[in-house]
């Protein structure tokens, strides 16, 4: 009989496979990567429509440092399970480590958008190869991140902890480490971390970036521009960091330069409210209520439930009957002169 096409090949029966998966999780946790890729290469291959299988030979890939494997295994996860956390966390990781921090920033929105059972049963997964070996360091880091996406920071600062102490030269943890430091009003603290990352990985664009912005809300734009800048020069699409140098130029008054880095994020990622809004909020101090306006209808329209792009919007509004109202009125005043 001919196979669908949906349909799985039967040369591996359901037991045989949950045996092959249950072997490659421990070789992977365990650092043996290389030898899990046989026999997951052949799992995927005779069944395909196994997200699991996918799943495990993007994580073998990651161990491995071969990034564009474990982004096609970690695609090809998502494709048969959209909202597998892991897989999105993962693909979030090798996308920053690749430095492609556009696609970074679109696969961060989709994780934050995702319901809390998912992120339970991500964790969930995670503490079963932690209980394979508790000095699975990728296990601990994964932990932080999706702790972090909950906005759990001090149990995510506490498994970035643990990951540095299993591997103190990993400059992602060190990153991710700053960043629930940050989170938790603990700047000295997150700069320090983010200076770990940047002596591991000079080069390390997304912890300058991430520099800049823990200087900015300690107010020392000056400093936050140049990181910014520095993150920059590594990166020229880096579109967080072209939205975050905006907004440090905003909150010193220099709208024109902030509407120049805006514009630039929007280049690189079209859809990213943040950007817009700050396009928003600039020309809305500049006046140019109409332009203001757009900005802020093009930012509700990706984000529309952010109550700052609305509170702009409604100050534009309010201005530009108050400016029509003025146009309409001059007249009549110069008639009483």
């Amino acid at each position: 009989m001919q196979q669908s096409p949906d349909e799985e090949p039967q040369n591996q029966a359901p037991d045989t496979r949950d045996e092959t998966l249950a072997h490659c999780k421990h070789l992977i946790a365990t650092g043996q990567a290389e030898a899990a890729l046989p026999p997951l290469q052949q799992l995927t291959e005779q069944a395909p429509q196994l997200a699991e299988g996918w799943f495990l030979l993007g994580l073998a890939y990651r161990e491995l440092h071969r990034y564009e494997d474990a982004l096609a295994a970690f695609e090809r996860t998502l494709a048969r399970e959209p909202k597998h956390a892991w897989a999105l966390a993962s693909k979030s990781y090798v996308l920053a480590n690749m430095q492609r921090y556009a696609e970074d920033s679109r696969v961060s929105r989709q994780i934050k958008a995702l319901p809390l059972d998912t992120f339970q049963r991500g964790l969930k997964q995670v503490e079963q190869m932690l209980a394979i070996n508790a000095n699975y360091q990728y296990g601990w880091y994964s932990k932080g991140s999706l702790l972090l996406y909950q906005n759990l920071f001090a149990k995510a600062l506490k498994a970035f902890e643990q990951a540095l102490t299993l591997n103190p030269s990993d400059p992602s943890a060190w990153n991710d480490k700053g960043g629930a430091l940050s989170r938790l009003g603990r700047y000295e603290e997150a700069l320090d971390a983010y200076n770990h990352s940047l002596a591991i990985i000079p080069s390390h664009a997304i912890a300058w970036s991430n520099t800049g912005t823990v200087l900015s809300k300690m107010k020392r734009y000056g400093e936050a521009l140049h990181a910014y800048e520095q993150a920059l020069t590594l990166n020229p699409a880096f579109t967080i960091s072209w939205t975050n140098k905006g907004w440090a130029h905003y909150r010193i008054a220099q709208y024109s330069d902030a509407l120049v880095a805006f514009d630039r994020a929007l280049v690189f990622d079209p859809a990213y409210a943040n950007a817009w809004n700050g396009k928003g909020w600039s020309h809305f101090h500049m006046k140019q209520y109409q332009m203001a306006l757009d900005a802020f209808d093009h930012a509700l329209f990706f984000d529309p439930t952010d109550t700052d792009i609305m509170e702009g919007r409604t100050k534009t509004l309010a201005a530009l009957t108050l400016r029509t109202i003025g146009r309409r009125l001059t007249p009549f005043l110069r008639r009483e002169k």
